[in-house]
């Protein structure tokens, strides 16, 4: 291709949009990473393209690319610049992730939002459901704290604020995959770290709290929610465990001389 990678990927976006736009007659929306590899391609595309940018950490001033050394970005700035309208796409864990995005967000071009929710095959998909309806909230105009108790009070049908500070801990503690490693090597490292062990100790005070809810919320879908919630809680307090019990009985060097074996 005379344009190398970057006129085959052109090429590619391009011919998308004869479709999408041009022949079904929807509004197309493409992804920001590939623009951190290819970003000469942005003065060429059709500007009612929509430019999901998304970021699944604490963003900081700025997001960050998503290669490499991940250099920070004013993306919505630097897309609309060209002409583009931008959507925010945020993940649903950490809940800090939507809050700081969208904080970002308000002060800059930006068309509105989209919450993704990856993997759910292997995690709890109702464990999430808090986030998703605070981030609604968020996105209404609810500063984040009242986001949050108004999602509760939505999701399980009553407010109590022992109960909602549970949920927003545990929002804010992130979620975990309902899958442990299976690789013994990565329950080796020494034990755990200060972080981890304030992270266990923040899980048990949450489980302590829902279990003492779980059979009495007035909704059926709050006690699904909190169910998921405490199995997210047991995999994660069953990792930290692990990772203290494990290398008592098997060190790296072990390891090692059993795979010379």
């Amino acid at each position: 291709h005379p344009g190398g990678q970057a006129g085959i990927f052109l090429d590619h976006i391009n011919w998308l949009h004869s479709v999408v736009t041009g022949k079904l007659g929807k509004r197309m929306m493409v992804w920001d990473d590939m623009f951190q590899h290819y970003p000469e391609v942005l003065s060429s595309l059709p500007r009612d393209i929509v430019l999901g940018c998304w970021d699944y950490g604490l963003i900081e001033g700025k997001p960050r690319w998503h290669f490499g050394d991940r250099p920070a970005i004013d993306k919505l700035e630097e897309f609309s610049s060209f002409g583009f309208e931008c959507l925010i796409a945020p993940a649903d864990s950490p809940w800090l992730n939507p809050v700081t995005f969208t904080r970002y967000a308000e002060t800059r071009p930006c068309l509105g939002g989209l919450l993704t929710m990856w993997e759910k095959g292997t995690s709890f998909y109702h464990a999430s459901l808090p986030v998703v309806a605070a981030t609604g909230k968020l996105c209404s105009g609810l500063e984040p704290e009242a986001a949050i108790q108004q999602a509760v009070k939505t999701v399980f049908g009553f407010s109590d604020p022992v109960f909602s500070e549970a949920i927003r801990s545990f929002s804010i503690l992130g979620q975990a995959s309902s899958v442990l490693p299976s690789n013994l090597e990565s329950y080796l490292h020494g034990g755990l770290t200060d972080q981890q062990h304030q992270r266990r100790s923040t899980a048990r005070l949450i489980s302590q709290v829902l279990k003492k809810w779980e059979t009495r919320l007035p909704t059926e879908i709050g006690r699904q929610i909190t169910g998921d919630i405490l199995q997210v809680i047991d995999q994660l307090l069953l990792h930290y465990q692990l990772a203290e019990i494990l290398p008592i009985f098997c060190s790296p060097e072990t390891l090692a001389g059993e795979k010379e074996k």
